[in-house]
């Protein structure tokens, strides 16, 4: 779960989350990348990859459908500002 869309041209921090993607995707992971922000114009092009995009709403019940649907085995979280927000549901 990210707070922005990885734009690795953008920051290192975005840099290393693609990492991170490719290392889960050379283990066959199935991805799901969540972020509750807009779309950038410069973002990494995830579904080219595989992974599955959702935009997500803050306070908002739709995140509890959609993580008792998904039931994710790991979850990583790119700031802990987004761990604290949606790491207790």
């Amino acid at each position: 779960m990210g707070y922005v869309w990885p734009e690795p041209g953008s920051s290192a921090a975005s840099g290393h989350m693609m990492q991170l993607i490719q290392c889960f995707l050379e283990h066959d992971w199935h991805i799901t990348f969540a972020s509750p922000a807009t779309e950038g114009e410069h973002r990494a092009d995830l579904i080219s990859l595989g992974i599955h995009e959702v935009r997500i709403a803050l306070n908002d019940s739709s995140f509890d459908v959609f993580v008792s649907e998904l039931q994710p085995h790991v979850v990583l979280f790119d700031q802990f500002m987004i761990e604290e927000q949606f790491g207790w549901r």
